[in-house]
């Protein structure tokens, strides 16, 4: 009997998440081959979600909390893999 594992949509936009990935558990490689070969749906501070349903946990690309009070924005996770 195979078990089905639901995993809750941070997004709420209806899209089904079928995978999660740790960012910080990958190596950069792996990251910048999954962005190229997915299309992003939706990303906030901390999650990233694809079009196949994969949901990534943010880690390196994520927004330190010390950053908000120097009133700095979150960057997508395409542009820091682009000057990675």
């Amino acid at each position: 009997m195979e078990e089905v594992i639901k995993f809750e949509n941070p997004f709420c936009n209806g899209c089904t998440v079928t995978k999660v990935v740790d960012e910080s558990s990958r190596s950069s490689a792996q990251i910048k081959e999954l962005l190229e070969h997915n299309v992003l749906v939706d990303e906030n501070e901390w999650y990233v979600l694809f079009e196949n349903g994969t949901l990534i946990k943010k880690g390196r690309s994520r927004i330190a909390t010390s950053d908000y009070l120097n009133n700095k924005k979150f960057l997508s996770i395409n542009k820091f893999y682009e000057k990675v």
